[in-house]
């Protein structure tokens, strides 16, 4: 079970808290190379990612973030659109573009 702070696995990723037109989203961000943006499910938060994100460090820049209304990221005001998001708060992380390799899940 990780750490509720998350210490351990995610102790050389920086914490960022991205300011978007209508909330915060929280994450952390390490490693080099492209980028791969990880997210959680339901009714979880950035830390179920503990025990891959440090390996994925070795050859990526790994970005794990919080989803609006959970963990460390605010919550938009009710019938805010989920656009920004993605358009924006994952910028302000380091990621400039999105990137896909062939549509696979890189675990």
């Amino acid at each position: 079970m990780p750490d509720v702070h998350g210490s351990g696995a995610f102790e050389a990723f920086g914490v960022f808290d991205a300011v978007t037109s209508d909330t915060t989203i929280h994450g952390r961000k390490g490693g080099h190379g492209p980028p791969v943006l990880l997210l959680h499910g339901m009714p979880e938060t950035h830390l179920m990612w503990h025990s891959v994100a440090p390996r994925l460090t070795e050859h990526f820049t790994v970005v794990a973030t919080d989803l609006r209304g959970f963990g460390g990221s605010g919550a938009p005001p009710s019938g805010a659109g989920g656009a920004g998001f993605l358009a924006g708060g994952v910028g302000r992380g380091g990621v400039r573009r999105p990137v896909a390799r062939r549509g696979r899940v890189l675990l």
